[in-house]
């Protein structure tokens, strides 16, 4: 995501999305928006966002979901946008970030509540560990004080949502200084990168799908 990063060496068979455009990511986004999909997916339904690539999406659900059920579709949309590779011009950063915003910004509303930050996070950041084959997420309360430490750093209300803008302003400022992704991730709070064997899975039953009040 970074200028200059080395590129992360991601787990079958997520490696395979780093060969992905930009555009093709977002256009796994946009079709899993129209279709009204819900936050739990099974086989099926990400074989049809795989274009019919059936062993792939059972080889995705089988990591994601170890029980080949359901899995978190809008933390997979987080795994095609944040490794996907960069449109060949413009802010890579900003372009990624972006796409990871429209996958939870279901209703188009260009703007997500306190708790839909939080399941964002929370979502991708569980995602990226299973991809990367290493690490612990933090947990819902970790990942709350998070999201509640960076509305009080900027002075909003916990009732006021947040701006597509000022989602990329968070995640620009925890990428600043960083030396490559599994900095960006422990500065989110994941833990055991270093440690946690490559291929290991990282927590993969927690990928439930989060339900909103």
């Amino acid at each position: 995501m970074g200028a200059g990063w080395p590129k992360p060496n991601l787990v079958e068979p997520f490696d395979v999305f780093q060969a992905w455009d930009h555009g093709k990511a977002s256009e796994v986004v946009c079709v899993f928006k129209d279709n009204e999909f819900d936050f739990g997916v099974d086989v099926d339904i990400v074989a049809a966002l795989l274009e019919g690539d059936r062993q792939t999406a059972e080889k995705v659900v089988k990591k994601l979901a170890p029980d080949g059920s359901i899995i978190n579709g809008l933390a997979f949309l987080g795994i095609l946008a944040f490794f996907s590779r960069a449109p060949d011009r413009g802010d890579a950063l900003r372009a990624k970030v972006g796409l990871a915003f429209d996958a939870f910004d279901l209703e188009d509303t260009n703007d997500l509540s306190r708790d839909e930050f939080t399941i964002a996070l929370l979502s991708c950041l569980r995602a990226l560990t299973v991809a990367l084959g290493r690490g612990v997420p933090p947990t819902d309360s970790d990942c709350e004080q998070i999201v509640n430490k960076a509305y009080t750093d900027r002075g909003k209300d916990y009732s006021t949502s947040v701006s597509k803008h000022e989602f990329f302003d968070f995640v620009a400022a925890a990428v600043e200084g960083c030396a490559g992704f599994e900095d960006v991730l422990r500065g989110f709070g994941v833990s055991g990168l270093a440690s946690t064997p490559a291929g290991v899975e990282a927590a993969p039953e927690l990928f439930a799908s989060p339900v909103k009040d």
